[in-house]
């Protein structure tokens, strides 16, 4: 008697062919043969061909965001009263604007052709202040720039709006810092490169005389670092202008808020330029001496910034400020204009953040 097939139909009934002798007839042992794949309920099988279909997911490589460049500067543009007062040289007010809008002149020329975000300056009388307002009147588009002018501390700050956004921020009072009005102080977003950094902005003027300078410059470092960590200024910060402060001084001032406040990414910029110019000396009994040659020029404009802040390159205009007398020299008896209109060099900054 023949055996029957163990196969099924497609429609689910019993093969009736007689089986062959592995117990198929030849019909399901040819598709055994084949080795076609059998459903069961609850499981999916997939073929090669429609395997190769199926999606291949990856993971996206992060984009590094672009560094971003931008500079800014430091200008002490030596009022005509200091100049009264501190040297054997005097000038009248008409004198002065004439000289300030040379320097006004040199100082947007400047802005124009390195493409300087921000330059503070100190020493700004309401003069120089004014001739500033009707210069921009004239040559400036109106939309591009910001001053920022404290007649009580003779202050400016200039702004390039053109990559920038800015917040002046109010003095918080403390006590052991009684003389912010030296200090401006704004928060900025940079925009470059498609991206918008948080950074503060500070101008700073310290104190010239030697039995405040240093407690000044502590205090105003500690002051800074309070705002800081309180959150009303960013974590990323830059403190540029006349610290009226060598740059040793500044170092063991800088050393020692570090070491007190325990802060461990403030840097003082090392560069030793000589970006100040003090010929005479005012003596107790009020007659002017002159200095060793040796001694005119000095490193009073100093940088302090954070991480991940980096200093690129820095440029002292005049490039031979050392080699000319500023911003007056005497000829033939008459005093007339030198070669750059003020007793400071601009000091330009290229800063990196990446």
């Amino acid at each position: 008697m023949n055996k029957q097939c163990k196969g099924f139909k497609t429609d689910g009934s019993r093969c009736s062919r007689p089986a062959k002798k592995n117990q198929y007839c030849w019909q399901h042992q040819k598709s055994k043969n084949q080795q076609t794949p059998i459903v069961n309920q609850g499981q999916t099988t997939t073929s090669t061909s429609q395997s190769t279909n199926k999606p291949v997911w990856t993971v996206k490589p992060v984009q590094t965001p672009k560094p971003i460049y931008f500079k800014v500067a430091n200008f002490n543009v030596l009022n005509h009263l200091h100049l009264n007062k501190f040297t054997k040289f005097s000038e009248s007010v008409d004198q002065s604007i004439d000289r300030y809008l040379y320097a006004i002149t040199l100082l947007l020329e400047y802005v124009d052709q390195y493409q300087i975000s921000a330059v503070g300056l100190s020493e700004v009388t309401d003069e120089f202040h004014d001739a500033f307002v009707a210069y921009m009147k004239n040559e400036i588009t109106a939309g591009n720039v910001t001053l920022f002018y404290e007649g009580q501390s003779l202050m400016t700050v200039f702004f390039d709006n053109r990559n920038l956004r800015l917040q002046k921020i109010s003095q918080v009072d403390v006590e052991y810092h009684p003389h912010r009005d030296r200090l401006q102080i704004f928060n900025l977003s940079i925009q470059k490169s498609g991206q918008s950094k948080k950074l503060t902005f500070i101008n700073i003027h310290g104190y010239g005389l030697p039995e405040i300078r240093e407690k000044y410059l502590y205090n105003t470092l500690l002051y800074i670092n309070q705002l800081r960590t309180s959150g009303v200024i960013h974590n990323q910060l830059i403190c540029c202008g006349d610290f009226n402060s060598d740059l040793d001084q500044v170092n063991v001032v800088a050393q020692r808020m570090f070491n007190d406040t325990g802060t461990t990414d403030f840097h003082v910029y090392q560069n030793f330029f000589s970006t100040s110019y003090h010929r005479y000396i005012l003596t107790s009994n009020g007659e002017f001496e002159e200095k060793p040659k040796a001694l005119w020029y000095s490193k009073m404009d100093q940088l302090l910034y954070t991480d991940p802040l980096t200093v690129l390159a820095f440029e002292r205009v005049p490039h031979d400020f050392t080699t000319s007398e500023h911003p007056y020299k005497w000829v033939n008896g008459y005093q007339e204009m030198g070669q750059w209109p003020s007793d400071h060099t601009l000091n330009i900054y290229q800063f990196v953040w990446s």
